[in-house]
Formats: structure tokens, C-alpha cells, sequence
């Protein structure tokens, strides 16, 4: 409690009746859980031989998958928790953005074959499309401080969260 750090612990394998999951923990300065996230979209690839690969993998077929969506409030912040491959879907981000999350955390691996090359623009397609923080983390490491002033000078400045076409889009779901 000294430090005041809160802390982002992910990923372990968590057991829970029976079943499974791939979970971040996320712990308070006085040692209290805050917050515990299941990975909801677990990864899933098959490259074939002939395009450099014959590699296949699928969590799924060992974990099953989180259901519902991790806020925690850190200061006066509130922080959108995402695992790894969380991390592709907009969605999900644009929900964490929608609920007033200024940063989105995914604690994350990823594979040799195929992460390398979109690690850091996922990163930044999160935080750009939201106007959020997003930061990803693949091992233990000493972080600076967090500006959460940024963000909101940039929500301001480029208002891109009013200027959604949420008509347009509904319209285009239900023609679809």
C-alpha cells in the first residue's frame, strides 16, 4: 500500500466449476480484487502448410469463454480489460469507450506466426479509434505514469465520439 500501485495481473488459467477460463486479475493498491476478466474471444488459427505455416491452435478447445465485460476504476479513472486476442475486436472497445473507460488494458502473448506484425497497430487502433489509452502488456515491466488528462484533452479537441452516425449504422445492420 505504500507504492499505491494498482495491480493488472494477466494472464493465468482459472478453474471454476468444472470449466476453465483464461483471466486477468486486477488488484488494489491495499492488496484488495477489484476486478476479474475472463478472455471472451479465445484465438483460434489454422495456416496452412502451403502458405508457410501448418500451424493450428485453439484455445477453445481447452478453455471456454468469458461472458460479460470488465470495468474497474483505478483513481478516478475507469479502466476496459480485454486478454490478448480481445484486443482485435472494435467492438468490444467501442463498448469499454461507450461505459466512459479512458484507458483499455489487454495483458497479452501472442504467437510468433502471425503477432509480431499486428501487435502494436491493434494497440494503436484501439486507442485511436476511442480516444483511449490502450496498452498491452506481454511480460513484467515498470510502467511510467499514466496521463489520463491526454485523454480527455483529446476527446475535446476531436470529437469524434459525437460525430458517430449511430442512424446510419442501425440503418445498415437492418438492411443487411
Amino acid at each position: 500500500m505504500q507504492l499505491g500501485l494498482y495491480i493488472i495481473g494477466g494472464s493465468i488459467v482459472e478453474r471454476d466449476a468444472g470449466k476453465l477460463y483464461n483471466t486477468c486479475t486486477v488488484w488494489a493498491p491495499n492488496g484488495s480484487l477489484i476486478g476479474r476478466h475472463r478472455k471472451i474471444h479465445l484465438f483460434t488459427m489454422n495456416i496452412e502448410a502451403a502458405h508457410g505455416g501448418g500451424v493450428q491452435f485453439d484455445e477453445g478447445a481447452v478453455l471456454t469463454a468469458g461472458s460479460e465485460l470488465t470495468v474497474v476504476k483505478i483513481g478516478q479513472h475507469k479502466v476496459g480489460i480485454g486478454i490478448c486476442h480481445d484486443k482485435r475486436f472494435e467492438e468490444l472497445a467501442r463498448i469499454y469507450r461507450n461505459l466512459g473507460c479512458s484507458m483499455l488494458v489487454y495483458p497479452s502473448a501472442f504467437c510468433i506466426c502471425q503477432g509480431p506484425m499486428h501487435w502494436e497497430l491493434l494497440q494503436r487502433a484501439r486507442a485511436t479509434d476511442n480516444h483511449c489509452l490502450a496498452a498491452t502488456q506481454q511480460s513484467i515491466r515498470t510502467l511510467s505514469p499514466v496521463d489520463f488528462d491526454m485523454v480527455e484533452q483529446v476527446r475535446r479537441q476531436i470529437t469524434i465520439h459525437q460525430q458517430r452516425r449511430t442512424d446510419v449504422y442501425a440503418k445498415a445492420r437492418a438492411d443487411s
